[in-house]
């Protein structure tokens, strides 16, 4: 991080993942597992007409995860391919990989929301129908979920491995994150082994994934501060 634009990548890189846990958490995370009860169509359905609007948003933030993720590895990208041009190709591909199904998995949401407003399709089907049919779609986002949920481990691997190999940030972080990295993909494994998400573990191996960004924020307002002082002092000195 001796340049400028290192510093100002590390920057924005770190504004960039910080704001993506928030709308994570509450748009792949928190809406969609408190709409969705296991074994209970009708509740199910309650739930999702009762929630209605936060779901909405809930898409919404699911969307802007994925454009934001896009701009973040391309910046990650620029700041670590010095390191290994391989390992940051990797990255870049298991992100692009995510993106499209992470974002199409939403048109499950969004056609349950169509179903439960659509006068004709109510007509068609009889409530229990209609409410399997809507409850049907919330278990296929869930599924898709896990999915995707391998990518987001596997664009942590290499990430790690980079954050280890750069030299300016703790070599622990770089360990953290290749741990939640195995993490997910070892959920998505148990998930579709089992048929339970019983066995989830990446919400114990996430830790890497918020010491990063606020190491990335840190380390370049820290580092453009002590720049500045060195710089003021070797103009007063001459």
């Amino acid at each position: 991080m001796q340049t400028y634009q290192n510093k100002h990548l590390a920057r924005l890189a770190g504004f960039l993942y910080l704001l993506m846990i928030p709308l994570g958490v509450f748009g792949i995370m928190y809406m969609p597992s408190n709409v969705l009860v296991a074994q209970d169509a009708s509740l199910t359905f309650s739930n999702l007409i009762e929630h209605e609007t936060m779901l909405r948003i809930s898409v919404l933030s699911a969307f802007l995860i994925q454009i934001i993720q896009i701009f973040l590895v391309i910046i990650l990208y620029q700041l670590w391919k010095q390191h290994s041009q391989a390992l940051a190709s990797f990255m870049v591909l298991f992100t692009i990989a995510a993106v499209p199904i992470a974002m199409f998995n939403e048109l499950s949401i969004i056609s349950a929301l169509f179903l439960a407003h659509s006068p004709d399709i109510q007509q068609s089907l009889t409530s229990v129908q209609l409410e399997s049919a809507i409850y049907f779609l919330l278990n296929i986002h869930e599924q898709g979920i896990m999915i995707v949920h391998i990518f987001w481990g596997l664009w942590l691997i290499p990430m790690g491995l980079l954050t280890y190999k750069s030299g300016y940030l703790p070599k622990i972080i770089g360990f953290l994150l290749v741990i939640g990295g195995f993490g997910y993909c070892l959920d998505t494994l148990t998930f579709f082994i089992t048929a339970s998400s019983d066995y989830m573990i990446a919400q114990y191996t996430f830790i890497g994934e918020v010491l990063l960004p606020i190491t990335l924020l840190w380390y370049s307002f820290t580092k453009s501060k002590n720049t500045n002082i060195k710089n003021e002092t070797q103009h007063e000195t001459n």
